[in-house]
């Protein structure tokens, strides 16, 4: 099932219409922003990481209670 751009745009101007609370000149300045740098070549996407904060092959600290 594909979604077509328009629909995505139906939807988010229905999503800033409900909820009153989100500045629209907030978001308006955001996808001017990431328009621009998508322009000049950078990759703007959302990116994170499941390995454990000190990496898998590093030794757990010991509790020192136990």
């Amino acid at each position: 099932m594909s979604i077509g751009r328009g629909e995505l745009l139906a939807d988010k101007d229905d999503l800033l219409k409900r909820n009153v609370k989100i500045n629209k000149k907030t978001v308006a300045a955001h996808e001017r922003l990431e328009q621009e740098l998508k322009e000049l070549g950078v990759e703007i996407k959302p990116s994170y990481n499941l390995e454990p904060p000190l990496g898998r092959g590093r030794i757990r600290p010991h509790n020192r209670n136990r």
